[in-house]
């Protein structure tokens, strides 16, 4: 925590936060298993906070929920949470944030060209597949083959971009936490 502050107050001292073309934006994610609250309210308490205690400035707070993938599902198991967790978010499903998730109109590329529907995705090794048989270009190695594992597009498998703007979204149990609530992408809460 004390390192956090220190880092924060070393930015505001170079212009991050209080210049306006030197913008500094922080991210929230709440402690466990719940939904962030309200992004609007929760960033008004922070800089309040954060300002009186520290003399820190920043311009926003991003509220992302907790992706249950990875270190966050380890955790979730070891603490016999992740059905729990998972139920709150399936439970809050939001049809109207649904719409306006990253994966709807932005793709990930990797450091390898791969193409997937988001970060989380990336993350999991859950990439675009291959819509037609002919498209593929490169080949899928031995091992993958045995694993039955299906090789993912790459950006050197396609001419341009207009050739997955129709792409069917892959999506996993993982979604429901972009999904839930006000919703999660990478500008913060998709609804106040």
């Amino acid at each position: 925590f004390d390192r956090s502050i220190q880092a924060l107050k070393d930015l505001n001292k170079k212009g991050y936060g209080t210049n306006p073309s030197l913008e500094l934006h922080l991210v929230y994610n709440p402690g466990g298993a719940s939904l962030p609250g309200n992004q609007a309210k929760l960033e008004h308490d922070y800089k309040e906070t954060l300002f009186k205690d520290y003399g820190i400035v920043f311009n926003k707070l991003y509220c992302l929920s907790n992706m249950p993938i990875k270190r966050f599902v380890d955790y979730l198991l070891a603490k016999n949470e992740l059905e729990t967790y998972m139920s709150v978010l399936v439970n809050a499903f939001n049809k109207q944030v649904a719409e306006d998730v990253m994966c709807v109109d932005t793709i990930n590329v990797n450091w390898e060209g791969g193409l997937y529907d988001c970060d989380f995705n990336s993350a999991l090794d859950i990439g675009l597949r291959y819509m037609k048989p002919h498209v593929m270009q490169r080949e899928v190695s031995s091992f993958d083959s045995l694993l039955g594992k299906k090789p993912i597009m790459t950006i050197f498998d396609i001419d341009n971009f207009d050739e997955v703007v129709n792409k069917e979204i892959a999506t996993h149990y993982h979604c429901f936490g972009c999904t839930a609530g006000s919703g999660s992408s990478c500008g913060g809460q998709l609804e106040n």
